[in-house]
């Protein structure tokens, strides 16, 4: 497994019928450290999630342990 430490991830949805198509439908995840471990934000003006909310957060929860080193 490489030592590659993510700090940005930056997701695009294209918008659907209930979307207002003026709000960008973006979720940014940023990845960021105070010495003593990893915090993480979530950014958005606007995203939903369907059925693959679980299969997004089992995803994100692999690579916060790959940035926490306890992915390996």
């Amino acid at each position: 497994m490489s030592n590659l430490i993510i700090d940005r991830i930056d997701y695009r949805q294209e918008t659907d019928s209930c979307s207002n198509p003026d709000i960008d439908q973006m979720l940014i995840v940023e990845f960021d450290t105070a010495g003593a471990g990893y915090f993480y934000r979530l950014r958005t003006d606007g995203w939903s999630f369907d059925e693959d909310a679980t299969v997004f957060f089992k995803r994100l929860l692999d690579i916060c342990k790959q940035n926490d080193g306890d992915g390996e």
